[in-house]
């Protein structure tokens, strides 16, 4: 607002914010620097939708619109999605692998960046890498290391891929402690305090 120097600090910060944020997104993808104006795009949009005490904890979305809103689909931006490929021939891929930049407001898609092409478009068939949760730290570990040796000789070579769909993004593994591997309840035979938990954890209902 004009010659309001009080407004005028309120800005300052809402955009040192914006910047901070930007710096942190392009660091934390390793994208290019000059994909800051998607990556301040993200920012905004985000900032648009999470509660602010100004707003006794509405967001600006919510008092503009009258209804929260719709996170589904959100993604780590910058992270490495699928996109479904329409026609081609039979023998080809079907998916090509780009980055994910956020959603685009007119169209309701998603903003594709393309690292082979340093293009970017909008796009709406994607999917994310398989998230595997493990509470194997060797193995995951194993999964990221390249050389052989004592431990690895007895595994048979057909395991090996799966090497190589963890480095192309195709597969994020991540560490889940075994306290907390809810799955056990399906697949182990536990103390009935844990299997109760475990259930209550899945949303099961025990009888």
């Amino acid at each position: 607002m004009h010659d309001t120097h009080q407004e005028a600090g309120v800005a300052e910060r809402r955009n040192r914010t914006i910047v901070e944020r930007v710096r942190a997104l392009l660091h934390s993808s390793g994208l290019p620097k000059y994909l800051w104006a998607e990556a301040a795009c993200h920012v905004v949009w985000l900032l648009n939708r999470t509660t602010t005490k100004a707003m006794e904890g509405m967001t600006p979305y919510e008092a503009v619109f009258g209804k929260k809103p719709n996170l589904k689909g959100l993604r780590e931006w910058g992270e490495k999605v699928y996109v479904r490929i329409e026609g081609g021939n039979k023998l080809g891929g079907r998916v090509r692998e780009g980055c994910w930049l956020g959603v685009d407001e007119q169209s309701k898609g998603v903003r594709i960046y393309w690292p082979d092409t340093k293009t970017i478009t909008v796009e709406r068939n994607t999917f994310p890498p398989t998230t595997l949760f493990s509470d194997n730290q060797s193995a995951i570990a194993l999964t990221k290391e390249q050389q052989y040796h004592a431990r690895t000789k007895h595994i048979d070579v057909r395991f090996h891929f799966i090497r190589w769909i963890v480095k192309e993004g195709k597969l994020r593994l991540i560490y889940c402690p075994t306290e907390e591997m809810v799955a056990d309840a399906l697949t182990k035979a536990l103390p009935t305090a844990k299997v109760k938990h475990f259930a209550n954890a899945l949303g099961l209902v025990l009888v």
